[in-house]
């Protein structure tokens, strides 16, 4: 049963309710007043067929068994309310609409601000390792990366559509010191070395260039790193969060990409196996998984690939 306390809320709610519809519909008729040029006389505006009207000279609303008038106060309050609730209304759409559009240019903005400069950073990368003679200096090396290359972008666009636009460019440098990277807007550069070192199959292959095309697919970005005098541990330990989830990420991505382009699962996840033997035993690296443990989950996640199928 309904207690006291409900019983009253109802009653209240109840008498607001048509106290707000009264408003409402005063409100529309003094409205309607103004709108109109009704003149002298007892013309009068239907308002439900011929059961209700309201005559505007007289300020009264017509019904089968007589004439109300309509207060003068009421009248004029009701078409004031009214009128401010229809300015909220209008400036809230206004607002929502300019909101929308700004936000949705201010999202653009960084977006391409970010691959513009990424793009110039590649080209000084690039303009380097040219000037010592390092760029794209493994003819086989060069053509098999863009080959493989290739399926992983058409791979990459059926996740993010809008990466089909980007003007993507595969390189690789036999410089010892670099590893493999891909920059926002598919920039992407492979060390000659790493491949070699690691004895790298195709399909293994694949699995390190769709680890990094996924970081630029999924929208990583790293902040620069701070001064050691300005370094803050809630901060420190927070970039290191996020830089261990954005590599768990690209893991699951990049495999994903790489078997949607083709590549067998087992093949991707000996890519793991293979980067698991060259890791120092006791070593830390903060910023990634530990082999390990990506080796224990690439296996899963082939398994897992397998059984889904393309």
């Amino acid at each position: 049963m309904e207690n006291e306390e409900e019983s009253t809320h109802r009653k209240i709610n109840t008498g607001t309710g048509l106290a707000l519809v009264g408003v409402g519909v005063v409100g529309v008729l003094w409205i309607a007043e103004r709108l109109f040029s009704l003149g002298d006389g007892p013309q009068a505006i239907p308002l439900v067929g011929k059961f209700l009207a309201f005559d505007a000279a007289a300020r009264t609303i017509v019904t089968p068994s007589g004439k109300y008038e309509v207060p003068e106060g009421a009248y004029f309050a009701a078409g004031i309310f009214l009128y401010i609730l229809m300015l909220g209304v209008g400036v809230s759409l206004i607002s929502w609409i300019f909101a929308a559009f700004f936000s949705a240019a201010a999202l653009a903005q960084p977006a391409d601000a970010l691959r513009n400069e990424a793009a110039a950073q590649y080209r000084r990368i690039l303009a380097g390792f040219s000037a010592r003679g390092k760029l794209d200096d493994d003819a086989a090396l060069l053509g098999r990366t863009r080959r493989i290359s290739a399926g992983l972008i058409i791979a990459a666009a059926d996740v993010r559509a809008e990466t089909a636009a980007w003007s993507w460019e595969v390189h690789m440098t036999s410089d010892a010191s670099t590893g493999a990277f891909c920059m926002a807007g598919g920039k992407v550069l492979v060390g000659g070395e790493l491949v070699k070192r690691l004895g790298l199959s195709d399909g293994e292959l694949a699995m390190l260039l769709g680890h990094e095309i996924a970081h630029a697919v999924a929208g990583h970005r790293r902040e620069i790193p701070r001064m050691e005098m300005e370094s803050d541990p809630a901060e420190d330990i927070r970039q290191i969060e996020i830089a261990l989830m954005q590599e768990r990420e690209a893991d699951e991505i990049g495999m994903r990409l790489a078997y949607r382009a083709g590549w067998p699962a087992s093949s991707l996840a000996s890519f793991y196996e293979k980067l698991a033997a060259q890791e120092i035993p006791g070593t830390f690296n903060s910023s990634h998984p530990s082999a390990a443990s990506r080796v224990t989950w690439a296996r899963a996640m082939a398994r897992e690939l397998d059984q889904q199928g393309r």
